[in-house]
C-alpha cells in the first residue's frame, strides 16, 4: 500500500499530464511568419513549464531508478544544436523559446520515468486530451460562430473536423498516438474512448494517418486475439485488410467510381482530386527537394526550431515547415544534429525489440506509426514535442520490462515503485 508521499507524487505527475495535454491544442491562431508569439505562445510555454514544475516537485528526494541513458543524451544533443542555431532563425526569440521548451518536455518525461510514473503521466494526457475533444465538440455545437468545428478548403474541397484552433491533421495524429498507446498505459482496453478517438482521427481527414492506424489496429487484433490461431480468423482479417487496401488503391489512385454514395463522403473529407494529390504526395515532393538543398547548404548548424519558415515559404508558399519529420530535425539543428537524433531513435527501437514480448508488441506498433508518419509530417517535434515524449516513454517502459521480466504497463510501474 503506497504511503502518503507516493500518493502525493502520483497526484503531482497526474496534474503535470493534465497541464501538458492542454498545451497540445491551439486556442488562438496567429500569422506563422509574425515576429510576435501572441497569447498562444505564452499559454503553451506556461502550461508546459507548469507541467515540468509539478514533475520536478514530485521527484524531490526520490531515488533514481535508471542509469544515465545514451538515448536521452542523443535527444539532448540534438536540442543543444538546435538551440545554438536559433540566432539563424527568421525569428530568433521564437526559436530560442521553442528550444527551451524541448528541454522542459524532455525533463518532464525523464523525471516521470525515473519516478516510475510514466504511465500515470500518459494516463492523464490520454483522459485530458480525450475530454478536451469532447468539450471542444460541445462548444462547437453550442457556439459555432465562436468555436467552428469544420475547416473548408476552397482549393480541393476538403471539409475537416477541428476543435478550438487545432490543425485537423495534428489533432488526428495525436488521437492515433493515444489509441496505440492505450494498451501500454492501461490494464483494460477502454474501447469506447478508443473508438471515439478513432472517429476523431477519421474525420480529421489525414489520409496516411488513418490508413496506417487502421492497418496497425488490424495487426494488434491479430496479435492479441485469443482466436488468432484459427486460420479462419487470420484469413478473414487478412482478406479484409487486403480488400480495404485494394479498394483504396482503385478508388483513390486509379480514379474508379464505384458509386456516388461511396465517393461523396470521401470527397468531402479527403478532397475531390485525391488521385493527383496521392501521386504528388499533396505537393510535398517539390518542397522536400528544396528542403534537402537548403539542408545541404547548412550542414553544421540549422535554423533553430521553426526557424526555416521564411526560407521554406519561398520554396512552397503554402507551407512554413518541411512536412517531413526527418528533414525538420535537420533544418532545426543541422545535419550532424539530425544524425545524433536518429541515433537516439534507433536506440529506442533497439530497446523496444529487447523488451518483454507483451510490451514489445505494443511499443513497436506505436513506434512504427511514428516512423511512417514522420515521412509526411513533423511528428517528432509538433505539437509540444509529443513525439519526443512518446519516444521517452517507449524507451523507459521497454527498458524496465526487459529488466523486470514483466511485460504489462502497470506491472512495470508497480515493479519500479516497489524498489
Amino acid at each position: 500500500m503506497p504511503d502518503l508521499s507516493d500518493i502525493r507524487k502520483q497526484r503531482l505527475v497526474y496534474l503535470a499530464g493534465f497541464l501538458y495535454a492542454l498545451s497540445l491544442h491551439k486556442y488562438v491562431s496567429r500569422d506563422p511568419l509574425s515576429a510576435q508569439t501572441g497569447i498562444q505562445g505564452v499559454l503553451e510555454f506556461a502550461l508546459q513549464g507548469a507541467a515540468f514544475v509539478c514533475t520536478f516537485a514530485a521527484s524531490r528526494h526520490a531515488r533514481r531508478q535508471f542509469a544515465p541513458s545514451p538515448v536521452l543524451l542523443c535527444f539532448v544533443g540534438f536540442g543543444v544544436f538546435a538551440l545554438a542555431s536559433s540566432w539563424r532563425s527568421f525569428n530568433p526569440p521564437l526559436s530560442l523559446a521553442k528550444g527551451l521548451l524541448l528541454f522542459i518536455v524532455l525533463g518532464t518525461a525523464y523525471l516521470a520515468s525515473q519516478l516510475g510514473l510514466a504511465t500515470r503521466l500518459f494516463q492523464s494526457i490520454y483522459w485530458t486530451y480525450t475530454a478536451s475533444l469532447a468539450v471542444g465538440l460541445i462548444l462547437g455545437v453550442a457556439l459555432p460562430s465562436r468555436f467552428p468545428l469544420w475547416s473548408f478548403d476552397d482549393y480541393d474541397g476538403r471539409t475537416r473536423l477541428s476543435v478550438f484552433g487545432t490543425f485537423p491533421g495534428t489533432m488526428g495524429e495525436t488521437a492515433a498516438y493515444l489509441i496505440l498507446l492505450a494498451p501500454i498505459i492501461f490494464r483494460r482496453s477502454h474501447w469506447i474512448s478508443r473508438l471515439f478517438l478513432l472517429a476523431i482521427n477519421m474525420v480529421a481527414g489525414g489520409k496516411l494517418s488513418t490508413a496506417v492506424l487502421l492497418l496497425l489496429l488490424a495487426i494488434e487484433y491479430l496479435v492479441n486475439s485469443r482466436t488468432a490461431r484459427s486460420w479462419r480468423v487470420v484469413a478473414l482479417v487478412s482478406g479484409a485488410c487486403l480488400a480495404v487496401c485494394a479498394g483504396l488503391y482503385v478508388t483513390l489512385l486509379r480514379g474508379a467510381d464505384f458509386s456516388q454514395s461511396l465517393t461523396r463522403p470521401l470527397d468531402m473529407v479527403y478532397g475531390h482530386d485525391v488521385a493527383a494529390e496521392a501521386v504528388g504526395l499533396d505537393g510535398r515532393l517539390e518542397l522536400w527537394r528544396g528542403a534537402v538543398a537548403l539542408l545541404i547548404r547548412n550542414p553544421v548548424l540549422g535554423f533553430g526550431f521553426d526557424g526555416a519558415r521564411q526560407a521554406l515559404t519561398k520554396i512552397a508558399w503554402w507551407s512554413g515547415h518541411s512536412h517531413n519529420g526527418f528533414l525538420e530535425v535537420g533544418l532545426a539543428g543541422g545535419i550532424l544534429s539530425g544524425v545524433i537524433f536518429l541515433v537516439g531513435v534507433a536506440g529506442v527501437l533497439r530497446v523496444c525489440l529487447a523488451s518483454a514480448p507483451d510490451m514489445r508488441r505494443h511499443t513497436l506498433l506505436a513506434f512504427a506509426y511514428m516512423i511512417i508518419i514522420a515521412f509526411t509530417g513533423i511528428t517528432f517535434t509538433f505539437p509540444s514535442y509529443f513525439g519526443l515524449l512518446i519516444l521517452t516513454l517507449l524507451y523507459y517502459q521497454s527498458a524496465q520490462s526487459s529488466t523486470t521480466g514483466t511485460g504489462t504497463h502497470l506491472h512495470v510501474e508497480e515493479a519500479a515503485l516497489s524498489k
